[in-house]
């Protein structure tokens, strides 16, 4: 057969060109309130997504936030009041480690909006065996590349607030992230300054949600579609002087997203 063809590159995260790049060199969609979906049976009051976490990952979202409660006995996520929707903590977690266990080359991030007793978050953390695949990164130190993470099977990092005292690969948020402010009501208010400074090696989140006074459909078809989600990336780059790194949004299905960081990582 004369039309042999070398084999593809191996990818990282779905693209070749990842692979060396460093993890604050590249570009993670992420969806808000990952948890707080239709598909899970939260009511629509309290929800940011349609679809299911596992769908969510499968789609190519690969940065995750959580709300994690104590409810009646009970580690679950919810969205500010459980009655409208919850799941099992560790069932969840169990969702993500299984995803990245069948998909061994695809790195994720996730942060926690923890509510409850950190010991058990951390306790949950552990059952789950999530913390198996959990990188650990030095305050101030440069990041691995892609290709590094997938060579340790050290593939997710983890970020709260309030995590003294817990194992180390549970990361201090405002030690490792930057983020533009969130809980914006209208797209004219959409600014790119940052709630925190700069700093080096940090990982830059641009807040792209809507709340008025919650999060609706209508409200992400007026800001996830392009040019206009790629618009905004750009300005906030040229801005801080840095790409982001975690573009978030509720109704991830409405629009562009994941088309926007593919582009935004082929840069």
């Amino acid at each position: 057969d004369s039309e042999n063809h070398a084999p593809s590159p191996p990818a990282c995260n779905g693209q070749a060109t990842l692979c060396d790049k460093r993890l604050d060199q590249v570009a993670f969609a992420k969806t808000h309130n990952s948890h707080a979906n239709l598909e899970a049976g939260y009511h629509i009051l309290a929800a940011n997504h349609r679809l299911s976490v596992h769908r969510q990952l499968e789609d190519g979202v690969r940065s995750l936030n959580f709300d994690v409660y104590l409810f009646e006995g009970r580690m679950v996520t919810c969205h500010t009041i459980c009655q409208a929707g919850q799941q099992d903590l560790v069932k969840l977690l169990g969702v993500v480690r299984d995803f990245l266990v069948a998909n061994p080359r695809e790195i994720l991030l996730l942060d926690l909006q923890n509510e409850a007793p950190m010991a058990k978050t951390v306790e949950a953390f552990e059952t789950s065996a999530i913390t198996d695949l959990a990188h650990v990164q030095s305050q101030g130190e440069p990041w691995p590349t892609l290709a590094e993470m997938v060579e340790s099977n050290k593939r997710l990092v983890l970020f709260a607030k309030g995590t003294k005292g817990t194992p180390a690969w549970l990361h201090e948020s405002k030690n490792y992230i930057y983020s533009t402010a969130w809980g914006t009501a209208r797209p004219e208010h959409f600014s790119c300054k940052l709630l925190n400074k700069k700093f080096p090696h940090g990982l830059f989140e641009l807040d792209h949600t809507l709340s008025d006074p919650i999060s609706r459909p209508d409200l992400a078809e007026l800001v996830n579609h392009d040019p206009y989600l790629s618009d905004r990336a750009q300005e906030c780059a040229k801005k801080v002087g840095k790409r982001p790194n975690l573009i978030a949004v509720d109704w991830y299905t409405t629009g562009d997203l994941l088309s926007a960081v593919e582009t935004l990582n082929r840069l």
